[in-house]
């Protein structure tokens, strides 16, 4: 056989998924690449068979008559090779999901957890990406999304993690210097406050506490939860932090004030495409789900 009529394998194999699938995006998934990836891999399947596979409509892909002969055809060819190899030298794809979150979130919760998960979801591997930017789950950025917000995002599935969130306060314990030892949410308020992205936790603190919220220049605002911690151990302000993340003692120079705790109008979701996904990644999240409802902290 001449070298340059050996047929594209991984155009090939591209194409008996989506004929398996039904979808170019259900094959993205499974092959862990783009729907462009997809796409043009079945493009070069075509121009090598010279003949088109598939019918393409927006609720997915059928067959041609032409294409189930040739995806007969060749899934037979690829289970002669795969026959072919020595069993006992044979390497098992370990299938894999991505999850992306931010760095604060896989900081304290998922990476601790990561083996459990992995072990709890049949020895799936999972890969971590982090960004402040929400991953485009429509178009195979990552398999799922972890992210703090009110769960409003379109195109998407998201559902709470944790059946329920709590704000606390927590401070430098130099400011009992000034205070004294028995703070009252008044002094709390007085205090510079140190913002997430934005004022949102702070004014639900406020309101539950019966305060009025007014911004101030001796506030500050940093992009991320972990900066904001961080800020609040060098003693700038007053954080709140989300007690179902930052249970465990974070440095001995912060103070947790549960006592002036309150709800947090917001949630860690999960967020997972509204229609298909890969059962590796719904058996993630399931134990996901699990773990976070029992309350696991670090």
């Amino acid at each position: 056989m001449k070298q340059q009529n050996l047929p594209p394998m991984e155009c090939l194999l591209a194409a008996i998924t989506v004929a398996k699938t039904g979808s170019f995006s259900a094959a993205a998934q499974v092959l862990g690449v783009t729907h462009a990836a997809i796409s043009r891999r079945v493009a070069g399947a075509e121009t090598w068979s010279g003949v088109q596979i598939f019918h393409r409509h927006p609720r997915g892909t059928k067959l041609t008559l032409d294409g189930e002969r040739i995806i007969a055809r060749v899934s037979q060819g690829i289970d002669l090779i795969d026959r072919a190899a020595d069993p006992g030298k044979k390497v098992r794809r370990v299938a894999s999901v991505r999850i992306s979150t931010t760095a604060s979130f896989a900081a304290s919760w998922l990476i601790p957890n990561l083996e459990l998960i992995e072990r709890e979801s049949e020895g799936v591997r999972i890969e971590v990406l982090t960004d402040t930017r929400l991953a485009d789950i429509q178009h195979d950025e990552a398999d799922l999304a972890i992210r703090y917000g009110d769960g409003h995002w379109r195109g998407v599935t998201s559902e709470p993690l944790f059946h329920f969130s709590t704000l606390v306060p927590a401070l430098h314990r130099s400011f009992l210097e000034k205070f004294g030892p028995h703070l009252n949410p008044q002094q709390i308020a007085s205090l510079p406050l140190i913002h997430n992205a934005d004022s949102g936790p702070w004014r639900s603190w406020f309101a539950h506490h019966k305060i009025n919220f007014r911004g101030r220049p001796m506030d500050r605002t940093f992009s991320g939860h972990d900066l904001a911690i961080e800020a609040a151990k060098s003693g700038l302000g007053v954080a709140l932090l989300i007690k179902q993340l930052d249970a465990s003692p974070l440095d001995r120079r912060l103070l947790l004030l549960d006592e002036f705790s309150c709800p947090d109008q917001r949630q860690w979701f999960l967020i997972r495409k509204q229609d298909h996904f890969s059962s590796e990644a719904g058996l993630v999240a399931g134990t996901i789900f699990k773990l976070a409802r029992l309350n696991r902290t670090i």
